[in-house]
């Protein structure tokens, strides 16, 4: 095998490798915030009804934070997105719910 064959394939498994980091990271970083947004939302929605501190509420947060990172394990960045949107419409249901109910 020639040196520019060796090169060619040492290019190409770069580029592969790099795509793959990629595509890991998003989906790491997609997740995170993904999980401290849902969190965030629940540790409101239980501060409002329990009336809990600052400190618990973190630990909501990132009990809420762990908790999806470990069941979005499996996802892709696809399902991940459309999980996203999906929560982001409930969320605009339940926004005009409480600007609309007497």
């Amino acid at each position: 095998m020639g040196i520019g064959k060796r090169i060619d394939g040492l290019a190409s498994s770069v580029k592969g490798t790099a795509q793959n980091t990629t595509i890991q990271v998003s989906s790491f970083l997609l997740r995170i915030l993904t999980g401290l947004i849902l969190g965030y939302v629940l540790a409101l929605m239980a501060q409002e009804l329990i009336e809990f501190g600052n400190l618990i509420m973190s630990f909501f947060v990132l009990f809420f934070t762990a908790f999806f990172y470990r069941i979005s394990s499996s996802w892709t960045v696809f399902k991940i997105i459309m999980f996203d949107l999906f929560c982001a419409l409930v969320l605009q249901i339940l926004k005009m719910y409480i600007l609309l109910a007497p």
